[in-house]
């Protein structure tokens, strides 16, 4: 990957932390000033898992795909993985939302769908 496109990547995460926190989720300081140095040292995953600070049930994942195209193959992994990460403690009935740059779902244990 060139340092171009991790510049990039690093801009995009930090702003994507910034929009969580604005929106409610719990974002610790840490993620959104942290720097390039530390961006290499700690995220090979692209990942992003967070909840709300008034509701942990409510999750979000934020995820981004190295396909130029996302389609249902796509989205049905990485609902399996917001499936697979939802807490002991979360509702049987919670929604994890999955978003991406090209495709946005609802992810609930009865199916997800798009958006």
């Amino acid at each position: 990957m060139g340092d171009e496109t991790i510049c990039r990547l690093f801009r995009i995460r930090r702003t994507v932390m910034q929009m969580l926190r604005d929106r409610g989720y719990l974002v610790v300081d840490f993620e959104i000033n942290m720097t390039k140095l530390d961006f290499l040292d700690k995220f090979e995953d692209l990942l992003i898992n967070k909840s709300r600070k008034n509701d942990p049930t409510d999750q979000i994942y934020v995820f981004f795909p190295n396909d130029e195209k996302v389609g249902l193959k796509h989205i049905k992994k990485y609902r399996e993985c917001a499936k697979s990460n939802i807490s002991s403690s979360a509702k049987s009935d919670s929604i994890c939302k999955i978003i991406s740059s090209r495709a946005i779902t609802k992810v609930s244990p009865g199916g997800f769908s798009g958006g």
